[in-house]
């Protein structure tokens, strides 16, 4: 004889508690994981994410309206393109020296004395008559780039073996989270005060940024001196591994600069917002990104930079081709949701980098890998302004259409052709 069994209420209440408290003990197993690799994190990449983290927030007051000042000193779209553009190139050359002199100098002094060049070209801003005067002070702030090849490598020479992405994450993550309030603050500064007030704010947070450098504990780069850069630009260039990396983000970060600077022309002209909502668009993106950011890092030191770009990249590209139909604010503030959560470009690029380059080399390594995705990026604030010319949808619209093709194509080619090696093992 069979019976057949139905759970009462009773039954279904304690399997469901039963449940809960082994969920609950994995999630609180998870998070003191967590806490534990934090802990154990260098106080040096700390003191770096602070420093990041005032940098953007004087970047995040204008990161939104810069190109729109541009717009109001009669600058057209390719203009602004160009603007974008000298300061990409500056940023390229920059980091191609830097990489070089890393070799040579004590990386603190060196991160301190570059980042120098940031401070005039917010002066440059605040004068500014013409879109002349923004791209000479475009070009001062790619100067400023020298010191990113040195603050990538210190963080490098600090990280234990197989925790990059979470150190990589941890600093990459300083960034958006400036961004989170800051973007909102600015358009709030510029509805009352003009645009011209903004840009005062960003230089204070640029000073605050440069002296917390100064905490840093001294670093002499572990690289041989008796190697010459030529030697060592093409021992890395044989490296097939190194080559890949260069080569895949530099193309998807030229598709990112397409987007860059003329969202808020889009959010401004195309949708109708004014300075504080475009702000606010800003602040929801940048907000999501800090928090998804250490975690994705993490993610790629489990599953393999390849797998989780092809995630991002996927829904990334979804994200814009959305918001380029978008006409209702608050499903655009859903997108924003969405960008946040994927954009992780840059931050793939420093892990990957970071696991197939050693201490010998690192400097210069992170010089070429800067140089080269700054120096092709050039392109895609000219493209950019060519296509805001014919719509301000385009911009958003046509990188969409690009980061989902690539996603599709990296998936494929990992699975089938490379069998799920194509970036898993960088």
């Amino acid at each position: 004889m069979t019976t057949n069994f139905e759970p009462n209420i009773f039954t279904r209440t304690f399997h469901f508690l039963a449940n809960w408290k082994y969920m609950t003990n994995k999630g609180s197993f998870f998070f003191l994981q967590v806490k534990k690799s934090l802990i154990s994190v260098d106080r040096n990449v700390y003191v770096i994410f602070i420093s990041i983290l005032f940098f953007s927030f004087g970047y995040g007051l204008i990161v939104y309206n810069f190109p729109l000042f541009a717009k109001e000193l009669n600058a057209t779209s390719v203009q602004v393109g160009y603007i974008y553009s000298a300061g990409t190139l500056s940023a390229a050359i920059s980091a191609i020296i830097g990489g070089f002199l890393t070799r040579k100098y004590e990386l603190r002094r060196f991160i301190f004395v570059t980042f120098l060049f940031a401070i005039p070209s917010v002066l440059f801003y605040m004068r500014a008559t013409n879109w002349v005067h923004l791209l000479i002070g475009m070009i001062l702030a790619g100067a400023s780039y020298m010191e990113a090849p040195a603050t990538s490598f210190y963080v490098h020479l600090k990280s234990k073996k197989g925790s990059e992405g979470l150190n990589f994450g941890i600093i990459s993550a300083a960034f958006p989270l400036g961004l989170v309030v800051m973007p909102g603050v600015g358009g709030l500064i510029a509805d009352h005060y003009g645009l011209r007030t903004v840009f005062a704010g960003t230089l204070i947070f640029y000073l605050i940024s440069l002296l917390t450098f100064l905490f840093l504990d001294k670093q002499e780069p572990a690289e041989n001196h008796e190697s010459s850069f030529s030697e060592i630009f093409y021992a890395l260039v044989k490296e097939r591994r190194f080559l890949k990396t260069m080569v895949i983000f530099s193309i998807l970060i030229t598709i990112h600069m397409i987007l860059e600077p003329f969202m808020p022309i889009f959010l401004r002209k195309e949708i109708g917002l004014n300075y504080s909502k475009v702000g606010f668009t800003a602040m929801v993106i940048f907000a999501v990104n800090a928090l998804a950011t250490p975690l994705i890092g993490r993610f790629a030191d489990q599953y393999g930079v390849g797998k989780i770009l092809s995630i991002t990249l996927l829904g990334y590209g979804a994200g814009l081709i959305l918001m380029a139909n978008a006409k209702s604010y608050y499903f655009i503030i859903l997108i924003a949701l969405m960008l946040g959560v994927f954009g992780h470009v840059y931050t793939l690029s420093s892990v990957a980098t970071a696991r197939n380059v050693g201490e010998l080399h690192g400097g210069v390594a992170y010089g070429i890998l800067h140089f080269s995705r700054t120096a092709i990026s050039m392109m895609g604030p000219v493209i950019g302004g060519h296509l805001d010319e014919i719509s301000h949808s385009l911009p958003v619209f046509v990188p969409g259409i690009l980061f989902v093709f690539l996603s599709g194509s990296l998936f494929v080619y990992q699975r089938i052709v490379k069998k799920g090696k194509l970036l898993d093992n960088i």
